[in-house]
């Protein structure tokens, strides 16, 4: 593929018009990658995905390319646990987990990735005696995001309703 058809197909794709020398196109994938390290190639993941999602997010973060954002850590993108700040909107400095939470098994979290910019739960649910990973560890080890929210929420539901015939008050928000 030339340089020229190269840019062009970047800047329509992505909207972004990089220096044709970082970019590499890969013709048995069809892939654009940008540049020669993987912060690089991250770093362009990051610009042409629009962070924060805000709707569809396990869907959106299964993709191909922001399932390599979420499972690359390096020193200059870590996946950090930052506070979700109290604001006029958000007086509790609470958001629902990107990967547990529903509408019909709402989980409010304070915490959110610094790199993927969303919310995740760090409150571990217990499950027929057997402690699960957190939420935080989850969405950055798993490949499928979908099945693996699925899994989460459902054990959710099943040990807030297991809580609420034995008459133990939920501590799960």
């Amino acid at each position: 593929m030339s340089e020229g058809r190269l840019k062009k197909l970047c800047v329509e794709e992505y909207g972004y018009e990089p220096c044709v020398e970082e970019l590499r196109f890969d013709a048995d994938t069809q892939a654009i990658t940008y540049g020669h390290d993987d912060d690089t190639n991250i770093r362009f993941i990051i610009h042409r995905s629009k962070l924060p999602i805000r709707k569809w997010r396990m869907a959106k973060f299964d993709r191909e390319d922001l399932t390599k954002l979420r499972l690359y850590k390096s020193a200059a993108y870590p996946h950090d646990m930052v506070k979700i700040p109290k604001t006029e909107s958000n007086k509790e400095g609470r958001l629902n987990c990107a990967l547990c939470s529903t509408r019909i098994t709402p989980r409010t979290c304070s915490v959110t990735c610094s790199t993927c910019l969303v919310p995740l739960c760090t409150t571990r649910i217990n499950r027929d005696g057997e402690t699960l990973a957190t939420c935080f560890d989850l969405w950055h080890c798993r490949v499928k995001l979908q099945a693996t929210g699925k899994e989460m929420n459902e054990c959710l539901a099943k040990v807030r309703a297991e809580r609420k015939v034995s008459g133990v008050h939920a501590q799960y928000r």
